[in-house]
């Protein structure tokens, strides 16, 4: 009963890795966001990959914005991968 309080409360770095990449996409509820900010308060290695992720996704969003031939990455791909995301934090 204790451990799933516990990880009510705080969150495995797994379940705090979906709302990351969800903060992205979407709009988190408040207990969502509470959980987060309480993860990484405790948690060093979450904030560096919540970083990563926003620059990675500004990468991919400025690649987007840009004409075709100028592109890096195939916007096909791009637009898969964020399918991809969105589908995996929907389930």
């Amino acid at each position: 009963m204790r451990k799933t309080i516990i990880h009510i409360i705080i969150l495995s770095c797994r379940k705090a890795t979906q709302l990351i990449e969800k903060k992205l996409h979407t709009r988190l509820s408040r207990r969502e966001r509470v959980q987060l900010k309480w993860h990484n308060s405790i948690c060093d290695i979450c904030p560096l990959y919540e970083k990563q992720v926003i620059i990675i996704d500004k990468v991919l969003r400025d690649d987007l914005a840009k004409t075709p031939d100028e592109q890096v990455f195939p916007a096909v791909e791009v637009e898969a991968l964020q399918a991809r995301i969105i589908d995996s934090i929907k389930k």
